[in-house]
């Protein structure tokens, strides 16, 4: 009798693999979408209620409503900011970082989140620890790995934070199949209840939880998932009932100015920005969507804006043929037809040099893509936003050389 045995266990973990990557890019594309449809009527919630809260009575009781209704959207735009983080399309500063430093810095920090009841372990390479990554990301997540270590621990226990330089030519972990390359790894254990296998797979889905209601979002470690990959890393996870977690972050480690991510948007500021603007220039608003259009009108006539509109791109560059006196194009990025905000933006310029360009979106990945290009004159606008930094960002463009 002849038999041959054939071990299909790596097989199947690559196919577990396949499974839980293809369903986290689902669900990002799917919050990426709606993203970009809730900061357009983010977008008009806040200019309305900012302006309600600045013609109302001081102190007044409709006064206190419409501010209320302005804190509202903003926390708002805030929880979508995080779906864009879980879906890689958050706007990172990548600069080079030395995570240990960074570490350090954060220590007590760390301590404080973590509790009085809870010990404190950490083990950092000699060598340095550097990486392409935005720093603020990277503190954002290590206090939410944290905040999750806290809970799953009982009245006692540690948590430690360890970093090395980790190079392999492949490496199969429990959420990628092969890396190669070298990576700083940032791990974080604790000595918790641990996961059972069935909730591991899902703990990096946006708003699933353990917790009771009100305890948290479940957006947590979905948004350390997006951002380590944004990054161009991976995550790694161990747990065992009983046997706490180890979470490690792994990313690409820099070692020269080859890696360097784009520079970002222009930075401007809000303080001291005039409500008006004393010289009239014409605006062409270009914006596919009739209520942020209306509202945009409204906003910048009070400015003291001249403004033609359009609805998508063609009609936007007709209108640029029509009228010689525009000197800033307001666009959206995302718009139906051909000709999205940024070709848009490059005809205007080829029509006319002198033109002053902002790009805005709701989407953070076209805002990505025109983040790119602000060395070519352009300003950025995310979607929502408020009317002081909608008149910064307008004075700011008009205010630079030509």
């Amino acid at each position: 009798m002849v038999g041959s045995i054939t071990d299909i266990t790596e097989k199947k973990l690559l196919e577990e693999q396949l499974r839980h990557s293809q369903r986290l890019e689902a669900v990002g594309q799917l919050t990426s979408g709606i993203a970009h449809d809730f900061n357009n009527l983010l977008t008009i919630v806040l200019a309305n209620a900012g302006q309600l809260a600045d013609e109302l009575p001081a102190d007044s009781q409709q006064q206190h409503l419409a501010t209320m209704m302005k804190t509202a959207a903003t926390k708002g735009a805030g929880l979508i900011r995080n779906l864009m983080a879980f879906s890689r399309q958050q706007e990172l500063h990548a600069r080079p970082v030395h995570i240990n430093s960074l570490i350090i810095d954060m220590r007590d920090l760390i301590k404080h989140t973590l509790g009085t009841h809870f010990s404190l372990h950490v083990h950092l390479q000699a060598n340095p620890c550097i990486a392409f990554i935005d720093p603020s990301q990277l503190e954002s997540a290590l206090l939410n790995l944290t905040a999750n270590a806290r809970d799953a621990m009982s009245d006692a226990g540690a948590l430690t934070i360890h970093t090395a330089n980790v190079s392999f030519d492949s490496l199969k972990t429990s959420t990628n199949s092969k890396n190669k390359g070298t990576f700083v790894m940032v791990e974080v254990s604790d000595t918790g209840s641990g996961i059972d296998t069935q909730i591991k797979e899902r703990i990096f889905d946006p708003f699933f939880t353990t917790k009771e209601v009100g305890k948290g979002s479940g957006l947590g470690l979905s948004m350390v998932y997006g951002f380590v990959k944004q990054s161009h890393g991976f995550v790694d996870i161990d747990s065992r009932l009983g046997q706490g977690t180890t979470l490690r972050l792994y990313f690409p480690l820099y070692e020269n100015g080859t890696d360097r991510l784009p520079s970002h948007e222009h930075d401007f500021t809000t303080e001291n920005t005039p409500t008006v603007i004393v010289e009239t220039t014409t605006v062409l608003l270009v914006e596919d969507e009739p209520m942020v259009r209306q509202m945009l009108v409204q906003q910048l006539t009070r400015l003291g804006y001249t403004v033609i509109t359009a609805k998508n791109g063609e009609e936007g560059l007709r209108e640029l043929t029509e009228h010689p006196e525009i000197g800033l194009l307001f666009t959206d990025m995302m718009m139906p037809g051909g000709l999205d905000g940024y070709e848009l933006a490059k005809l205007a310029q080829q029509h006319n040099p002198t033109i002053r360009v902002v790009l805005s979106s709701g989407y953070s990945g076209k805002l990505a893509d025109a983040h790119k290009r602000t060395a070519e004159g352009y300003w950025v606008l995310p979607k929502p936003y408020l009317r002081a930094e909608l008149s910064a960002v307008l004075k700011n463009a008009l205010s630079q050389p030509a």
